[in-house]
């Protein structure tokens, strides 16, 4: 799991995992996006909480986390046959 801020463009579910505390999300194929968020992070880089950033990677992505998540979702539907 990254413990460092990135950038990234608007694609598969990294919108719902980045925020301001972790890093920048740009549009797709918007160059001055891209070059604003490249300055931001060489100059903000610094204000990033490397720990929290990996905290909360670790909370919502771990191993068991997600296989917590499956198991629930198991029982869910188990249930609803049964």
């Amino acid at each position: 799991m990254s413990v460092l801020p990135i950038i990234s463009s608007n694609v598969g579910g990294l919108a719902e995992a980045l925020n301001s505390q972790n890093g920048i999300l740009v549009t797709n194929e918007k160059l001055e996006q891209l070059e604003n968020a490249f300055s931001t992070m060489i100059t903000e880089y610094h204000a990033y909480d490397r720990k929290a950033i990996s905290n909360d990677a670790k909370s919502k992505y771990s191993y068991n986390t997600i296989a917590n998540q499956f198991y629930k979702l198991y029982n869910e539907k188990v249930k609803q046959h049964f």
